[in-house]
C-alpha cells in the first residue's frame, strides 16, 4: 500500500470514528439554539415578568381596599391576591441568573428573601417612623418583598389590622414597593431598558455575557438542575433535618400561608414550560423541539421523571410544616424522586448538548 493510500485510509477511518461520537451526532446548529433562546425571551421571559407586574399591582389594590375597609374587601381576598402573585414569580425562579442575582441590584433577594425574619418585621412595626415604599427601599431586604407581605397577612386575623393601623401602613407600603420591584426586574430584562434579554438571546452574536451560543443555552439548562437541587436541599431536606428532633419548620418557604407545596409545584412548572413548551408557538419554543429537530426524543424520559416528581410532592400531606414530623418518609421520598429528575437534567440533558455542569450559586434568598 502506497504512502498516499495509507494517509487517505487513515483519515477515512478517523472520519468514521468521529461520526460515531454521540456529541458529534447531536451537536445542535447555532441557528436553532439561537432561535430557541429568542423564543424563550419572547414567549416565556417577558410575558412572565409582565404577568408578575400585573399580579403585584392587583395585590397592592387589594391591600389598599382591605386597609381602607372598602366594601367587598377582605383579608381572605388579599391573601388570595398574594397567593396568585407568587405564581408567576415562582415559575420564573428557573431563570435565577442575570438581573435576579447580579450585583448591585440583585432584584431576586429584594423580592423574595426567605424565610421571613419576624423579629425584623416586628421591630419595624414597633418603631414610630412613617413607613412608605421609599423607606422600605432604603431599609434592606429583610423588611420588603413577598415574604414580609405573607407574614403580615397570615400571622394574624382581619381584626388585628383594624386594631393596629401600623400593620396596614406596612402592608400597603410593602405591596406598593413590590409593584416597583416587579417593574424593576422586568425593565432589567426588557430590550428597550436594561436589555439583559438581548445578552441571552444574542448569545454568540455580540453578547458580552455569553460570547458563544453554547454558553447561553448552558446557562438556562443548568438552571433546570439547580432549581431541582434547591427544591431538594433548601426547601425539603434542610427543614426535614436528619431526625425528627432536628426538623425545623422555621426555615420553610411560605410557612405562614402553607403555600410551600405550591411554591415547589410552580418551580417545577417553570421548568416544564421551558422543556416542553405550551404548544402555542410555531417556532423553537422548547428544549424538546430542539432535541426532536436532531432526531432525539427525550420527551418520555423527562415526562416520566417530571410526573413522578410532581406525584411525590403531592403525596406529602399538607401543610409541609406538619409533615416534617408526622410524614417524614413522604418528604424523604420526594427528595429522592426529585434527585432522579435532577440526575436526568444534569447527566442526560447536559450530556446530549455537551454542556458542562455549572456551579449552583444559590444563597437561600
Amino acid at each position: 500500500m502506497t504512502r498516499v493510500r495509507i494517509v487517505l485510509w487513515s483519515w477515512a477511518l478517523v472520519g468514521a470514528l468521529l461520526s460515531l461520537s454521540p456529541a458529534c451526532a447531536v451537536e445542535p446548529t447555532e441557528d436553532s439554539r439561537t432561535r430557541l433562546l429568542r423564543s424563550w425571551g419572547e414567549d416565556v421571559i417577558m410575558p412572565g415578568y409582565a404577568a408578575f407586574i400585573q399580579s403585584a399591582s392587583g395585590l397592592n389594590e387589594s391591600a389598599q381596599g382591605l386597609c381602607e375597609q372598602r366594601e367587598g374587601s377582605s383579608i381572605e381576598l388579599t391573601r388570595d391576591a398574594w397567593w396568585e402573585a407568587r405564581r408567576p414569580w415562582k415559575r420564573l425562579e428557573v431563570l435565577k441568573f442575570g438581573p435576579y442575582i447580579e450585583f448591585p441590584d440583585r432584584w431576586g433577594s429584594k423580592i423574595d428573601f426567605w424565610p421571613a425574619r419576624e423579629d425584623k418585621i416586628e421591630e419595624l412595626l414597633a418603631d414610630d417612623e412613617a413607613i412608605t415604599a421609599e423607606s422600605l427601599a432604603k431599609g434592606g431586604t429583610l423588611t420588603r418583598g413577598l415574604p414580609v407581605i405573607e407574614y403580615l397577612l397570615y400571622s394574624m386575623d382581619e381584626e388585628s389590622f383594624e386594631a393596629e393601623p401600623r400593620r396596614c401602613e406596612l402592608l400597603v407600603a410593602a405591596t406598593e414597593d413590590l409593584v416597583v420591584l416587579s417593574g424593576m426586574i422586568h425593565d432589567a430584562w426588557a430590550p428597550d431598558s436594561g436589555g439583559f434579554l438581548s445578552e441571552l438571546t444574542e448569545a454568540g452574536l455580540g453578547s458580552e455575557t455569553y460570547p458563544v451560543v453554547k454558553a447561553g443555552l448552558g446557562e438556562v439548562l443548568n438552571r433546570f438542575g439547580h432549581t431541582v437541587e434547591n427544591i431538594r436541599v433548601m426547601k425539603l431536606q434542610e427543614p426535614l433535618g436528619e431526625t425528627a428532633e432536628q426538623a425545623n419548620s422555621g426555615v420553610l418557604e411560605s410557612r405562614f400561608s402553607g403555600r410551600s407545596h405550591e411554591d415547589i409545584r410552580d418551580n417545577l412548572r417553570g421548568i416544564e414550560t421551558l422543556y416542553l413548551g405550551d404548544g402555542s408557538a410555531e417556532t423553537f419554543d422548547s428544549v424538546q423541539d430542539l432535541l426532536i429537530s436532531y432526531g432525539i426524543d427525550y420527551a418520555r424520559g423527562f415526562r416520566d421523571h417530571f410526573d413522578a416528581s410532581m406525584a411525590a410532592v403531592d403525596a406529602i400531606p399538607e401543610p409541609l410544616s406538619g409533615s416534617l414530623n408526622e410524614h417524614r418518609d413522604a418528604v424523604q421520598n420526594a427528595i429522592d424522586v426529585l434527585g432522579e429528575l435532577q440526575r436526568f437534567i444534569q447527566v442526560d440533558l447536559l450530556g446530549v448538548f455537551s454542556l458542562d455542569l455549572s456551579f449552583n450559586d444559590a444563597d437561600g434568598d
